[in-house]
């Protein structure tokens, strides 16, 4: 079960889709009473007190704005960044306060969860498999959830194109098919075809790696402002959105955004566990759990020749 608040991300298709999948139940806790989430927010204000606060650049001493001199206002002395800032947060919650005596539980939070699992089991039943499955699951869509396979083109989503070789079958021309894309990777993307997740790559496919999703949507809203500006009216394609990330221009406007979008994606891989020795003990999962059928998978063939799907692995229903 999961228990959440009232959030609009938490009662979206995306996130109910992703629950279905993991047979997992969701709670929503009634709003205005903070009482039914006591125990984050108990962390939350014991990270705030404990933490946040004492890191300069801290905002507390703005509730007395007008006691603050320009010394020791907050943005004058903001030194950290976002990955820093998380790596320190990492280091603090797993290193000094998971380790330390609690006064209610009488032990440190760590030995305290060990002893829980020596009595009550790991229960490595209710594990969910952190793997590329999981990751599509987790990828937006765009707002009509699919997308139509264009003879040729591929599938359109975002203004640019996506191709993947099975997409070349007769039988697959003119189909709509479930996507999704990878916001911080906008070269890549996934098609639903015949019970699999295909990997599609994007046109263009050396400008737009890496590059993500908030940097397309502000180049393409600079380029309709010039557009606009010199009264024109052109329909904004993946190749017009190229060419713009290809100038200096667009390194000029594009640049902060680039730098917090990679921050953000560096603190999502310490997440995952790559830098993070807390997860050692994390469940390992053995065997066989491929979910996708990507374009090395497949062995070379004629394009109007029929799909074998025998060598593919059929993971779930849609």
């Amino acid at each position: 079960m999961l228990v959440v608040d009232g959030g609009k991300e938490f009662h979206s298709v995306y996130f109910d889709t992703l629950l279905a999948k993991y047979n997992v139940t969701k709670a929503q806790r009634p709003g205005a009473k903070p009482k039914f989430g006591s125990v984050c927010e108990r962390m939350f204000g014991t990270t705030n007190t404990e933490f946040i606060h004492n890191l300069l650049g801290n905002t507390q001493i703005m509730k007395k704005v007008r006691e603050v001199t320009k010394k020791f206002n907050p943005k004058h002395n903001a030194i950290w960044t976002f990955e820093s800032l998380h790596e320190m947060m990492d280091e603090w919650s797993y290193q000094i306060y998971d380790q330390q005596i609690h006064s209610t539980l009488g032990t440190t939070p760590r030995n305290f969860y060990e002893n829980r699992l020596y009595k009550t089991g790991k229960r490595e039943h209710t594990f969910i498999r952190y793997d590329e499955l999981f990751e599509i699951m987790t990828l937006p869509s765009t707002p009509k959830q699919k997308a139509k396979i264009q003879p040729g083109r591929g599938v359109r989503i975002n203004n640019i194109y996506y191709w993947g070789d099975m997409l070349d079958h007769p039988e697959l021309e003119g189909q709509s098919v479930f996507v999704r894309y990878d916001p911080f990777d906008m070269s890549t993307a996934y098609a639903y075809v015949n019970k699999y997740w295909i990997k599609l790559r994007s046109e263009n496919v050396m400008l737009f790696e890496n590059r993500t999703e908030k940097e397309i949507q502000m180049a393409t809203v600079e380029l309709r402002k010039r557009m606009k500006n010199v009264g024109k009216a052109v329909e904004i394609t993946g190749k017009i959105i190229a060419n713009f990330l290809d100038s200096a221009e667009s390194k000029e406007v594009l640049q902060i955004q680039h730098l917090k979008d990679k921050a953000a994606k560096l603190s999502t891989k310490v997440t995952d566990g790559e830098d993070n020795q807390s997860n050692n003990n994390a469940p390992k999962f053995k065997g066989r759990h491929l979910s996708i059928v990507s374009e090395e998978s497949k062995n070379p063939s004629k394009k109007q020749e029929e799909i074998d799907t025998k060598k593919f692995i059929i993971y779930e229903e849609f």
